[in-house]
């Protein structure tokens, strides 16, 4: 399955990373898009995903979920920290 025309990014406030492994097909995509080389793929059960190694390097660029054509990735809100 692969998307048609543009892609819209939004803009989440504290957010994090969630790769939907039901729906991620194990291209790479979103792993050689990562400038700072967060993602990886494993196999588990003889198939193929991504999965983050490093959720607190992330810039929020966007880059993983742009490149997925499965929208496997996406940005969630997450609570911002207290001081």
């Amino acid at each position: 399955m692969e998307a048609d025309g543009p892609r819209t990014l939004r803009i989440t406030p504290h957010p994090i990373i969630v790769v939907k492994n039901d729906r991620c097909s194990g291209c790479g995509r979103c792993v050689a898009a990562c400038p700072k080389k967060i993602l990886t793929l494993v196999t588990s059960n003889h198939r193929k995903y991504a999965t983050l190694l490093h959720q607190s390097r992330c810039n929020y660029c966007g880059a993983c979920t742009a490149a997925c054509l499965l929208d496997a990735i996406a940005f969630h809100k997450k609570a911002p920290a207290h001081e």
